[in-house]
């Protein structure tokens, strides 16, 4: 997606009937690229949550959406601090996700992956919780499931993190194993085809280093 021009977009608080049509909080990406008052479209992101109460069928959306600009602001600029906001965020969307619920899978993923990035500063104890999310996604994910490959390689990726920082043979295995599962799941043809060869290839090569 290509972002071109400073063009302005509507901040306004819809009603509450309305939440879901507004841009600051369902098109974080494009919102964050565009503006250049952040702190003002944080404050009116978060009073758009307050027109979600706890028991609102989609808040979990608007966290995970939030959490997900943090995300992007931590890519652009480096700041932890981003980072951290945006992993509380979605440990709130995911306590409104129990067992169950359509939206955990997601909830889940997201958390793990963000999770992952902050544990390569080498937090140990966040890595772990980063691999405990993927393995739990990947219990939501029958062999049949059409994002199996993607639960896959998260959790594949996580370990091989993991084999990095402390040297465990068993990870570096178990993720050759994920990796080889994912792609039997992706055949040439498929989009991911390439990526889960060298996913499986790097993790091999690893071995021998």
């Amino acid at each position: 997606m290509q972002f071109h021009g400073t063009a302005k977009h509507s901040l306004s608080v819809p009603p509450a009937t309305r939440i879901v049509s507004c841009p600051s909080i369902t098109s974080p990406l494009l919102c964050i690229l565009t503006l250049t008052n952040w702190e003002g479209w944080k404050r009116q992101s978060h009073e758009v949550l307050t027109l979600c109460p706890l028991d609102h069928p989609d808040r979990f959306k608007y966290l995970n959406n939030l959490a997900s600009a943090f995300r992007t602001r931590f890519n652009q600029l480096g700041r932890v601090e981003d980072l951290e906001e945006a992993i509380s965020l979605h440990h709130d969307a995911l306590t409104l996700c129990p067992l169950g619920h359509p939206g955990r899978f997601v909830s889940l993923t997201i958390l793990a992956l963000a999770l992952h990035t902050l544990s390569k500063s080498g937090r140990v104890e966040v890595l772990e919780e980063a691999i405990s999310r993927h393995h739990e996604a990947l219990t939501l994910c029958p062999c049949s499931h059409p994002v199996r490959s993607t639960a896959l390689n998260g959790l594949a990726l996580a370990l091989h993190t993991r084999f990095n920082q402390l040297g465990l043979m068993e990870d570096l295995e178990e993720a050759v194993s994920w990796h080889r599962e994912a792609l039997t799941l992706c055949p040439i043809s498929h989009p991911e085809h390439l990526a889960c060869l060298n996913n499986l290839a790097t993790v091999l090569c690893a071995r021998f280093n």
